[in-house]
């Protein structure tokens, strides 16, 4: 009976373990990488509360393949971590695009700021 109810423990763990799995955010392993440097990109932008949308070409810096920094000019710049405007910057994890040889021909990805009744999107490539 002791080993039916600890099979039957087992197996419920095992079950909400791959549900809970389903919403948990993670960043897959890939084995393709670009240098930790400023790269000039293109930049969709859209501010959902204006519905304001425009291409810029930006310098972006990359640290570990994730965009960290848009630099917007005039000593402007949306970055992660700490900041005194008081936004959240989120994404940045960046999606490579390869050539037929497997070498890294473009990388993307969205970069999402909000907080202070601010919501916009960056959708950035990198080439």
């Amino acid at each position: 009976m002791k080993m039916r109810l600890t099979l039957i423990s087992l197996l419920i763990f095992i079950a909400s373990s791959s549900l809970l799995a389903q919403f948990v955010e993670y960043t897959p392993y890939q084995s393709q990488s670009i240098k930790n440097a400023w790269y000039e990109s293109t930049i969709k932008y859209w501010n959902l509360k204006t519905n304001t949308q425009a291409t810029y070409t930006l310098n972006v810096k990359v640290e570990s393949n994730r965009v960290t920094k848009i630099d917007l000019g005039d000593n402007g710049s949306l970055h992660s971590g700490m900041n005194n405007e008081g936004y959240i910057y989120s994404g940045g994890n960046l999606f490579f695009e390869l050539d037929s040889n497997n070498n890294v021909k473009a990388a993307t990805t969205t970069v999402t700021i909000t907080g202070n009744n601010i919501y916009t999107t960056w959708k950035i490539r990198i080439e």
